[in-house]
C-alpha cells in the first residue's frame, strides 16, 4: 500500500511527540550545549520541515510513481532536512553551532526514522496508509472498474532478484548487519559531529591586553600575572555567576537571575542589582552572555565603558572570566539589536544591557572573554 498524506503527517506529528521529544531531552543532556527550550525548539523546526517534506514527496509521487519513499532517498534526505532546520533556527537567532545542531538532529531524526521503520510497522501497519480516517474524512466512493476479459494465455513473470547490501549473510543475520551499520553511523555523527566546530578554547587578542587600551588599571595588572594557560579553556561548561566588577563603569554588584512571567515576558530586574538572562549563555561559556541592569540604578555607570576597557565576572565555583570591551551601542528599545545581543555564536561572548524606562534607550556593551582564572586549590 501507498501512504497517504494525512498518513504521512500524522506519523511525522506523532514521532515527534512520543519519540522526538525524549530524544531532543536527551541530546540536551549529552551535548550540553543546548538547554532543554533550544532542543524544543530544534524539534519543532525539524517538524515542520519533515511535514513540508512528506508534502513534497507526496505531490512527486502522485505524479511519478505509486509507491512509498525508497529507501535510498530516505537515507539522503537526512542532508536537506539537517541543513534546513539549521538555516530555519539560524533565521529566528536560536541555531546551535553547526556541529552540534547536526549531532543533535541526526540523534532525533535517526531515532524517528528507526521508530517508524521498526516499531510502527508492528503496532499500527496501515498508520501511514489510512491517515485521512483518523482526520475524519470519509474515503471517496470510486466506481467500480469495468471488467476485461483476460487473454488465454500470460506469459509467466519472472521475479527479478535484488542484491542486498550484506549478500553473504543470511536474512536475519543481514537485517542485525543493517542495525548494527545504522547505529553505528548515527553514534559517530552524534559524538563526532560536535568536534567540527570552533575548537571550544579562546584566547586573549594581543590589541586589547594589559598594554592596550584600557590597561595600566588594578584589573589589568591583575591580568598580567597569569600565564597562557589561563588564556584557554573549555567553553562548553557551564558555570553560573555571582558577581560582576566592571571599574571603569564603577561597577561591582552581585547578580541576580531575570525572571519571566507567565507569558515568557522578561521581568526588569530590581534596579539596584544587575540580573543574568540566564536561559541564554553563561559567562565564559560559548555564546552571548547577557546582564541585565538599570542606568538609573546597576547600570548607573555604563555611560562611562568604552572600547579596550576591561571587566570581570566571578562565578558560582570560584573562577574568574575577565572580558574585554568591543563597542558600546545606544539603540532605542523599539529597535533593539535582539539578534546582535542574543544570537548565537561560537566564542564566548558578554552583553550588559542598559535600560533607561523613562526615555526608552538602552545601552548595550559588546564584550568578549579573553582569560578565565580557575578557582584557588583547596587546602
Amino acid at each position: 500500500m501507498t501512504p497517504t498524506l494525512a498518513g504521512r503527517l500524522q506519523t511525522r506529528l506523532a514521532l515527534s511527540l512520543l519519540v522526538g521529544v525524549p530524544l531532543s531531552l536527551l541530546a540536551a543532556i549529552l551535548l550540553g550545549a543546548l538547554g532543554w527550550g533550544d532542543a524544543l525548539r530544534g524539534l519543532a523546526a525539524i517538524t515542520v520541515l519533515g511535514c513540508g517534506w512528506d508534502a513534497l514527496f507526496q505531490a512527486v509521487q502522485e505524479r511519478r510513481w505509486d509507491r512509498d519513499w525508497p529507501r535510498l532517498l530516505t537515507l539522503l534526505s537526512w542532508l536537506p532536512e539537517a541543513a534546513g532546520s539549521w538555516l530555519v533556527l539560524r533565521a529566528f537567532d536560536a541555531a546551535a553551532p553547526p556541529g552540534t545542531h547536526l549531532a543533535f538532529f541526526t540523534l532525533v531524526w535517526g531515532g524517528m526514522l528507526a521508530a517508524r521503520a521498526a516499531v510502527l510497522p508492528v503496532l499500527l501497519p496501515r498508520w501511514r496508509h489510512q491517515g485521512q480516517r483518523l482526520a475524519g474524512a470519509l474515503p471517496l466512493a470510486r466506481p467500480a472498474a469495468a471488467s476485461t476479459p483476460e487473454p488465454a494465455s500470460q506469459p509467466a513473470r519472472t521475479r527479478l532478484s535484488i542484491g542486498t547490501t550484506f549478500p553473504g549473510l543470511r536474512p536475519g543475520h543481514r537485517q542485525l548487519a543493517m542495525l548494527a551499520l545504522f547505529v553505528g553511523v548515527v553514534g559517530s555523527i552524534v559524538f563526532l559531529a560536535p568536534l567540527f566546530d570552533r575548537e571550544p578554547t579562546t584566547s586573549a587578542a594581543s590589541d586589547t591586553g594589559p598594554g592596550g587600551p584600557g590597561g595600566g588599571d588594578a584589573m589589568s595588572a591583575d591580568m598580567a600575572h597569569h600565564g597562557a594557560d589561563d588564556r584557554t579553556w573549555n567553553t562548553h561548561h557551564r558555570v553560573r555567576p555571582t558577581s560582576i566588577e566592571f571599574p571603569a563603569a564603577h561597577l561591582s554588584a552581585s547578580l541576580a537571575k531575570v525572571r519571566q512571567d507567565a507569558s515568557g515576558v522578561l521581568v526588569a530586574p530590581d534596579p539596584a542589582k544587575p540580573a543574568w538572562f540566564s536561559r541564554g549563555a553563561a559567562p565564559g561559556q560559548a555564546g552571548p552572555a547577557v546582564l541585565i541592569g538599570s542606568v538609573d540604578g546597576a547600570f548607573a555607570g555604563l555611560e562611562k565603558a568604552a572600547p579596550g576597557q576591561s571587566l570581570r565576572i566571578v562565578r558560582a565555583d570560584g573562577s574568574q572570566v575577565f572580558f574585554t570591551v568591543d563597542r558600546v551601542a545606544e539603540v532605542d528599545a523599539r529597535s533593539f539589536p535582539t539578534r546582535k545581543v542574543y544570537g548565537a555564536a561560537e566564542d564566548p561572548l558578554l552583553r550588559l544591557v542598559g535600560y533607561d524606562d523613562s526615555s526608552g534607550r538602552n545601552t548595550i556593551v559588546f564584550a568578549r572573554a579573553v582569560m578565565m582564572v580557575q578557582a584557588p586549590a583547596k587546602g
